[in-house]
């Protein structure tokens, strides 16, 4: 049997009076405190934006938990001091950007309640409990309808185990109240319309529609979610939020031929930049832990000079300008309207009920990627040819890049074509993961290399020992090394069709 909280409150817009508490086992006295009026202010922007997802933002003044209050679905609720601001703190509505999108946030409900408190004591003026009993109105400034009126009652008792609570819970449900539900509350007054990105329907006509739309669906839903974290500088926010601008990428590109081509083009260019500019941040931060745990792998001895600070230097130069391009560019109406483009396309009509030229088969989705992943591969085998003849290896290096990229693609678009073939779309996917993983080792060991071939020749210039650098440069070329070996042994496990040697 379930305990009965020591807390509870219960909806009474259709309750009798409130029950005589007196006669209660154990209440000596029922006093009164006093009556209580405070405020609550609701925002939102015009079109109810933060309504139509079950964001809650408001401004209590008076009574318990006065402040600023910002609700989110399966987040904890925030709350900043009230202090004398009129409008919502950046504490609270930077975080709310992905809906907000630009647009001011404004009052949209006000809410007068009046609250009477009543205390339960036993014998001797024993502290027992408390009830409470509220009038809430509600003046609704955007939504449609008439203001509002109900009543809310809740107890909270000192202790547990007393029977105290259970006997509260009893003649409140006798007087016809009803334990308080969150479709009670204020978020009823503020019933809005749907705003923003429609959600993929049912009625799509055929499979792969109705993939796309899931897919891309999916996608925007890492956006909403990591959007906050990585506009305060989340290492992880921002590594999956590029991951899923990139799998965007691929659902396009999968899916080109069932979507407009200039609007493809130009969100796919959006979607590229926005990559780019998070990849800055994330690059710059993972070079700095990689380089700061090769130098403590180094003997002590063998640390010569100041090679920690000219690293941190450095690195830490780089990241605050990429993390201030970043703040900018999650910030401004670009970003605005790439959300506005992402939300457009995930819905996917049925306009003279059509469906889409791509046939519903792992084959055709991943048919591009694949392709390019084989010519990927033909260049690299020209690379090779050119760097065995003397020429030097940085065509090699940027032909086993592009190799990376492309299986990164295929891996990708293998995801997305998992609910047409299961076990073939998860072979594809394994086999271009483990590319990705082992190209992705080396091209990291190739760009830290000439990094500290640079931080090297700094050194150098400045007076100081560039021997730890020198140290570093050559085990990163050795590892890059071991990676293309590696690569190599899995390069002729391929099959013909992903660029295989036979």
């Amino acid at each position: 049997m379930a305990r009965t909280p020591s807390a509870a409150a219960f909806n009474a817009a259709h309750a009798g009076r409130f029950p005589e508490l007196g006669k209660l086992p154990g209440v000596a006295e029922v006093r009164l405190q006093g009556d209580f009026v405070f405020e609550e202010q609701y925002f939102d922007t015009f079109d109810l934006r933060l309504a139509s997802k079950g964001i809650v933002l408001y401004r209590k003044s008076g009574g318990p938990g006065q402040g600023w209050h910002l609700e989110r679905p399966g987040v904890p609720e925030q709350v900043e001091p009230l202090g004398t601001r009129s409008d919502p703190p950046e504490a609270l509505t930077g975080q709310l950007q992905f809906y907000l999108r630009g647009n001011p946030v404004v009052p949209s409900v006000e809410v007068t309640i009046v609250r009477r408190v009543s205390h339960l004591l036993g014998p001797e003026e024993t502290p027992i409990g408390s009830v409470g009993d509220e009038h809430h109105r509600a003046e609704p400034l955007l939504a449609d309808g008439e203001p509002r009126a109900w009543r809310l009652w809740d107890y909270a008792v000192a202790e547990r185990g007393n029977g105290i609570a259970d006997d509260l819970r009893d003649v409140f449900l006798d007087a016809g109240a009803r334990p308080l539900k969150r479709s009670d509350s204020l978020l009823s007054v503020r019933r809005a319309r749907r705003t923003g990105a429609k959600q993929a329907p049912s009625r799509l006509k055929g499979k792969a529609a109705r993939v796309f739309a899931a897919y891309v669906g999916e996608q925007l839903a890492q956006l909403e979610q990591l959007d906050p974290d990585a506009r305060s500088g989340d290492p992880e926010a921002i590594h999956r939020l590029r991951v899923a601008l990139r799998r965007l990428r691929t659902a396009l590109s999968a899916f080109r031929k069932d979507l407009d081509g200039d609007a493809r083009r130009t969100l796919n260019d959006e979607l590229q930049w926005l990559c780019r500019v998070l990849g800055q941040v994330r690059d710059t931060a993972v070079m700095k832990e990689r380089l700061r745990g090769r130098l403590r792998d180094e003997a002590p001895e063998l640390v010569l000079g100041p090679v920690g600070q000219a690293i941190d230097e450095y690195l830490g130069a780089e990241h605050r300008a990429a993390a201030e391009a970043l703040a900018e560019a999650l910030a401004s109406e670009r970003y605005f309207r790439l959300l506005d483009a992402l939300d457009r396309i995930a819905w996917v009509g049925d306009d003279g009920g059509e469906r889409f030229a791509t046939k519903p088969r792992v084959a055709v989705v991943v048919r591009r990627d694949a392709r390019r992943l084989r010519a990927a591969m033909s260049a690299l085998a020209e690379a090779d040819g050119g760097a065995a003849a003397g020429q030097g290896r940085e065509a090699h290096d940027r032909a086993l890049h592009e190799v990376r990229k492309a299986a990164k693609k295929v891996r990708y678009a293998a995801e997305l074509a998992q609910p047409f073939g299961r076990k073939k779309a998860r072979r594809v996917r394994k086999k271009a993961a483990r590319i990705q993983k082992v190209l992705g080792e080396h091209q990291d060991c190739v760009v830290t290399a000439d990094l500290l071939r640079r931080l090297a020749i700094d050194a150098y210039g400045r007076g100081e020992n560039a021997f730890t650098f020198g140290r570093l440069h050559a085990r990163e070329l050795e590892l890059a090394a071991q990676a293309e070996a590696e690569f190599e042994q899995l390069r002729r496990k391929l099959p013909t069709k992903l660029g295989g040697r036979l």
